[in-house]
């Protein structure tokens, strides 16, 4: 029996495996965080918890408002909460304990690309990488945490 191509109809996207993976680990982080019971709440890891909380104060209030990003379209409810960056450079990927408390005290810049997040003096700072050196976004839609 010949293998198979799977057909792709319009208007219908490819999710790649890790896509589903961010959903499911979005989901139940969603789960967790908004969970009444506080002893499931205490499953969820405090460096976790603090960047889901970081995400939601510096993304656009459109953004969380509507439920997707106005930049690239992914679901912020529960996408913010998997380890996956949002597209549109809103926020940076989930970070391990010790990266993350040294991008919290302005040592250590997250990159993805030629795109870059910094966090210094209470305020996020989005950049890209160009021949002439770093250029710094426009970040008026950030607020400071």
């Amino acid at each position: 029996m010949p293998h198979q191509v799977p057909i792709h109809r319009p208007g219908k996207t490819r999710h790649s495996i890790l896509d589903v993976f961010y959903y499911i680990q979005g989901h139940l982080r969603y789960r967790l965080y908004y969970s009444p019971n506080s002893l499931i709440r205490l499953l969820m890891r405090k460096h976790i918890r603090e960047q889901i909380d970081y995400r939601i104060s510096i993304m656009l209030p459109e953004c969380y408002d509507n439920g997707t990003c106005i930049k690239c379209g992914c679901m912020t409810t529960h996408l913010q909460m998997a380890n996956k960056p949002c597209n549109g450079l809103e926020y940076p990927p989930m970070l391990t304990r010790p990266l993350w408390k040294a991008y919290m005290e302005g040592r250590y810049v997250v990159r993805r690309g030629i795109y870059g997040w910094i966090h210094k003096l209470g305020e996020t700072r989005v950049f890209k990488e160009t021949r002439l050196g770093f250029m710094q976004l426009n970040t008026s839609n950030i607020s400071n945490y």
